[in-house]
């Protein structure tokens, strides 16, 4: 349950921020961050 709460909400503020031109980029710096910070877990594992 709580896991579905978490996802509508995320889903939510993606929602909210897409309606604006500031809001797009602070999603697309984010998603990006989280995509780098998920490549050096991978390649920590690896080590």
């Amino acid at each position: 349950m709580s896991t579905a709460g978490l996802h509508v909400i995320g889903a939510l503020i993606g929602y909210i921020a897409l309606r604006s031109q500031r809001g797009l980029l602070i999603l697309r710096v984010s998603g990006a961050v989280i995509a780098v910070i998920g490549l050096i877990f991978v390649v920590n594992v690896g080590t």
